[in-house]
Formats: C-alpha cells, sequence, structure tokens
C-alpha cells in the first residue's frame, strides 16, 4: 500500500530533525584542529558509510514486518542474545541521548528567561516541565507528532539561515587553509553518531506503511540534506573561528565542545546572537522529539503495549530521574556513544543482512565482501573512539 506524499514528506523530516541534533554542536569543534578539508572527507565518508548501514537497517525491518523494532527485529534474525545485548545497548545509547537532551534544553531555555526577561528559574522545575510537555506530546499519536517536527524543523531551518547569511562576512579566508591529518580521528566519533538517524528507520517504516520506495527515498534524502547542512556549518564555522586565543575552538573544546556560545562572543552580532540561542534549542529539540519516538516504539514492540501508556512511562521516566538526582550519573554514556552507535548502527545491521533472505545481493560474493567491509569500519570506529585520547590521535600542539 502505497503511502501519501504528506507522509514521505513527514518522513523525511523526522530523518533530519534526528541527525540534526546536539552533535551538529559540537561537530566544528572536535574538525577544527584538522582543518576544513579534511573535516570534509570525514563528513562524506560519514554519510555514505551511516546510509549504506541505514539502508541494512530498513532491509531489515521491512524484512520482519508490521510494526517492528530493534527488539523483534533482533530476536527474529539473531536470536535472544543478540536480542539482549541489542537491548542493553539501545537503551544505554537512547537514555543517554534523552537525559543530555532534557539537561540541554533546560540550561536553553534558562538562558532565555535569564537573558531576555531577567527572570531566573530552577533547571530542575525546567526540566520536569519540558519532559512533561514531550510526554503529552507523544501521547497524541503520530500523525500529530509529524506535523509538530515539521515546524520544529521549520524554526530550526530558519535559524540556521539566519546564522547562514549573518556570518559569511566575518570569515576570514585563510583559516579554511589549515590543514593537519593527524588530527582527523579526533573527529570520526562526533561525526558518526551526527549521522545517527537509524533509531527512527523502524518507526517511520510503519508510519509509510512498510513502501519500501518511499523508505529509501527518505533515507537517501533526508541524510543527503543532513549532509549539506554540516558542511555549511563547518564552512562557516571552521572559517570563522581562529584555533587559538580568548575567543577559538580551543576556548570551546574547553568549555564543553559547544561551537554556538563562542561564535556569539566573537562576533557580537544581535542577529547572530538570537540566531545562535534559537539553532542550539530547536537542534537539540528536533532530535529529542525522535529519539523518545523511537524509544517509546522500541518498548511498544518489546511489550506489545496497545495502549502506549507504558512505554511513555518508560520512555520519559528514567532519564527525567537521572536529570533530576543525579545529573552526571548517566551522561557519562555521552563519552561512548560513538561506541554504542558502532555497534547498534553498525555491527547490527551487517549481522541483520547477512541473515536475511532478500535482497539475494547480500548472498553473492561481492555483497558479502561489502557487508564484511562495513562490519570492519564498524570496529575501526570503536577502536578509534577506545583510542581517540591516546597520542596517536590527539590534536598537535602547535
Amino acid at each position: 500500500m502505497t503511502p501519501p506524499t504528506s507522509r514521505f514528506w513527514g518522513a523525511l523530516c523526522f530523518v533530519i530533525g534526528t541527525a540534526v541534533g546536539a552533535g551538529m554542536l559540537a561537530m566544528p569543534t572536535t574538525n577544527a584542529f584538522s582543518g576544513f578539508f579534511c573535516a570534509f572527507f570525514l563528513l562524506l565518508f560519514s554519510w555514505l558509510f551511516m546510509l549504506a548501514t541505514a539502508r541494512l537497517l530498513a532491509d531489515a525491518t521491512l524484512h520482519v514486518g508490521e510494526k517492528a523494532h530493534l527488539f523483534s527485529i533482533t530476536e527474529t534474525l539473531l536470536g535472544k542474545t543478540a536480542k539482549s545485548i541489542c537491548s542493553c545497548v539501545y537503551l544505554l545509547l537512547l537514555y543517554s541521548l534523552t537525559s543530555a537532551y532534557i539537561s540541554g534544553a533546560s540550561s536553553v531555555i534558562g538562558g532565555v528567561f535569564s537573558h531576555y526577561f531577567s527572570l531566573q528559574i530552577d533547571e530542575t522545575r525546567i526540566a520536569i516541565l519540558f519532559s512533561m510537555a514531550l510526554l503529552s506530546l507523544l501521547s497524541w499519536g503520530m500523525e500529530m507528532v509529524d506535523q509538530i517536527n515539521r515546524f520544529l524543523l521549520g524554526l530550526l531551518l530558519i535559524s540556521y539561515a539566519l546564522l547562514l547569511f549573518a556570518l559569511p562576512p566575518h570569515i576570514e579566508p585563510h583559516l579554511l587553509w589549515h590543514y593537519e591529518p593527524r588530527a582527523l580521528f579526533q573527529g570520526v566519533p562526533v561525526m558518526i553518531t551526527s549521522f545517527g538517524f537509524h533509531i527512527i528507520i523502524p518507526s517511520l517504516a510503519t508510519y509509510l506503511k512498510h513502501d519500501r520506495k518511499a523508505l529509501y527515498r527518505a533515507i537517501f534524502w533526508g541524510s543527503f540534506f543532513v549532509a549539506l547542512l554540516y558542511l555549511f556549518w563547518e564552512l562557516l564555522t571552521l572559517g570563522t573561528l581562529p584555533l587559538q586565543g580568548e575567543k577559538s575552538f580551543t576556548t570551546a573544546l574547553e568549555k564543553g565542545g559547544s561551537v554556538t556560545q563562542t561564535l556569539v562572543a566573537l562576533v557580537q552580532s544581535p542577529s547572530i546572537t538570537l540566531g545562535a540561542l534559537f539553532f542550539s534549542f530547536f537542534a537539540i529539540l528536533t532530535s529529542c522529539l525522535g529519539v523518545f519516538l523511537s524509544l517509546v516504539d522500541f518498548f511498544q514492540d518489546a511489550w506489545r503495549d496497545k495502549r502506549r501508556s507504558r512505554s511513555l512511562l518508560s520512555a520519559f521516566l528514567p532519564p527525567t530521574l537521572f536529570v533530576l538526582l543525579y545529573p552526571q550519573s548517566f551522561l557519562f554514556a555521552l563519552d561512548y556513544a560513538a561506541i554504542f552507535v558502532a555497534i547498534l548502527l553498525g555491527i547490527y545491521p551487517v549481522l541483520f543482512a547477512w541473515n536475511l533472505p532478500y535482497p539475494s545481493f547480500y548472498h553473492t560474493f561481492f555483497g558479502r565482501v561489502y557487508l564484511l567491509v562495513l562490519f570492519l569500519i564498524s570496529c575501526s570506529i570503536i577502536v578509534i573512539s577506545l583510542f581517540q585520547q591516546d597520542w596517536i590521535f590527539s590534536q598537535p600542539s602547535s
């Protein structure tokens, strides 16, 4: 059954919104020391690799059938032991992401009230209200979530366009010629994680009524648009901020990796200040919406929760409690997010495809080699993420 055209556009927006998250804010900082041309190569490689594994996951989702999520897909194709491991990695990754998003959104909202209205609001209260608002939104159903996501993505693109037009006069061309391949590996974990839209694929397959072509198109064009957004963002930031100095990438790295506040401090333009503020907030919010939707659907698949209520509480209660009671106890997992992504969205899709009866390409000689290459790349990402602090991958001290 062919889904309505409006659903395809909704699926496209979900791919874009889920990918463009907090990772985009940290991406320039981790790529700055290798230079723009190395960042472009890494961006292209990451997009192609994650696009390939997304296609594998889409094929596995379509094969298993209606309303299947990672829980059912893994159990069907790999067995109960692999399902248990997959579930642990999945929950660890998504709970850490949602905790970080709730904390980050609360901080941005608190900053808005403080800066523009001179109101000091406890971020604990903001976190509770933010979680309750998202919980209410997701309880309305996929159609309403789709419409809200499109609206939020539109606001994100408006704030992005504001930066796109305001920053070019401040670009220093000589900054783009910096080239240091030894620092390339430092950007791998963040770049790979920034293309982690796969988690929404099972939900989109159901929303698109398992239309294979529509799902493929949404994945390709959505991820391609995200790659373009990242490319221009890298060009603007790496061409504006210097590597060293009071207002530089080094400063941004010391303050946590987000580059928007450093840009605001350097340029001191009202339009850039406003654009950076809203860009940070909507980048977190759109990705947060996709991650929570995937988490709710995962629990529905695991528990066969037809009323959805238990799945909603299971998705929202743990990360909210972590943020309120133990802000640092679970966020440590974000340091290893790329490892979880490489396992969950790299290795597992390869294993799924290896056991799929269709498409038949996966059973040919070249198909097997193709899957083995993707498997080895996934393993390499894990190794790089584990040892990125080692001297081999560290940034030069110049």
